[in-house]
């Protein structure tokens, strides 16, 4: 299995495109909430 790691700002950039697209939540991105939960999955793929 070969792992693909995004960086936060790429996140935002899909998520963003995405909503831009189809219906959903709109709302400001909490940069720091996003890195902590990118961060928690990077962990617990090094662990």
């Amino acid at each position: 299995m070969r792992l693909i790691f995004f960086p936060f700002e790429r996140v935002v950039e899909i998520n963003s495109f995405i909503l831009e697209r189809e219906p959903g939540m709109k709302g400001a991105v909490d940069i720091g909430k996003l890195q902590g939960a990118l961060g928690r999955i990077d962990n617990a793929i090094a662990y």
